[in-house]
């Protein structure tokens, strides 16, 4: 019933203990220990005592919106994953399946949209927003692109704040995209290919026959796991406006700012809002995720290759 370990094998047990203890250790810690105490948060008071009170203030921000808006930043992080999903993604697709196919200058376009993967979010969001409010809106406007005030005022502040983070996070969706089907289409066997080409099929017949059914499990995969942190990004709002910015709200960013200037008055009373507004957004998010990804498995065919 049990298996016989050798002493070889024995020795070793301290050593797989001990790989295995800090991420079970991180585990329990920052996602058990963490849930558990957002859902307690969340029908709790500022007493400690069980209380509706906090879904009860969700619905009322959502009938009575405040500065910061939630009805707002919901409905920028649906146009923000909109855009990233049914424009952005396909046409993601169709330009790796160019690189795959190594068009002309594509080790040029390589370097470029793999930087923001090397670079980090940080370092990338620093840079477009100097270059956008510098060398490019001084372009813009000697040639009469853009207006003087938005000249002056900028690209990250008033009513065209969402429309640039819009950009800022589609445009870095579609170079992290790229780097994880660019992998997914050097697996699939030349093999394949050379068979095909020699039946005679072309190149639309190759990307949609072949091609696309083989990296449909990464494309999946990626679909879902950009559905299931659809509340919780913020698309780069944060680092590209600071805190405050009431036109370019999405929810990760409404919830980042809410906790933010609760911890910075030194009372940790008012985190009990946002936990109900987690709970919330996980018991919409779960079946959704969960039904997305039983339609995508179903229509996914296991290959290996």
């Amino acid at each position: 019933m049990f298996k016989n370990y050798t002493k070889a094998e024995k020795r070793r047990f301290p050593f797989v203990a001990a790989m295995l203890a800090f991420p079970i250790l991180q585990f329990l810690i920052f996602y058990v220990y963490l849930n558990f105490n957002t859902f307690v948060l969340a029908f709790t008071d500022i007493q400690g005592k069980f209380s509706l009170t906090n879904f009860q203030e969700i619905w009322k921000e959502w009938n009575n919106p405040t500065l910061l808006s939630l009805r707002t930043s919901l409905i920028h992080s649906i146009i923000t994953w909109c855009c990233s999903t049914f424009l952005v993604f396909p046409v993601t697709i169709l330009f790796t399946y160019a690189l795959y196919k190594k068009v002309k200058g594509e080790m040029i376009f390589r370097v470029v949209f793999f930087l923001p993967g090397i670079l980090g979010s940080v370092v990338m969001s620093t840079l477009f927003r100097y270059l956008l409010d510098g060398p490019v809106s001084e372009v813009m406007y000697k040639l009469g692109w853009i207006s003087e005030d938005l000249y002056q005022m900028g690209f990250f502040f008033g009513g065209i704040s969402f429309k640039t983070v819009l950009f800022y996070g589609c445009w870095l969706g579609f170079c992290g995209n790229i780097v994880v089907l660019t992998g997914a289409m050097s697996r699939i066997p030349a093999e394949v290919l050379e068979a095909a080409k020699l039946d005679g099929i072309g190149a639309m017949r190759e990307f949609f026959q072949i091609v696309l059914p083989l990296v449909w499990p990464t494309i999946s995969t990626l679909l879902i796991y950009s559905l299931a942190g659809f509340f919780t990004a913020d698309y780069g709002t944060y680092l590209l406006t600071g805190l405050g910015n009431t036109e370019a709200t999405t929810m990760g960013y409404y919830l980042f700012n809410y906790i933010y200037y609760v911890t910075q008055s030194g009372s940790t009373s008012g985190v009990h809002y946002p936990a109900a507004v987690g709970v919330c957004i996980t018991l919409i998010t779960m079946p959704v995720v969960l039904i997305i990804r039983y339609i995508l498995e179903k229509h996914t065919d296991e290959i290996v290759y």
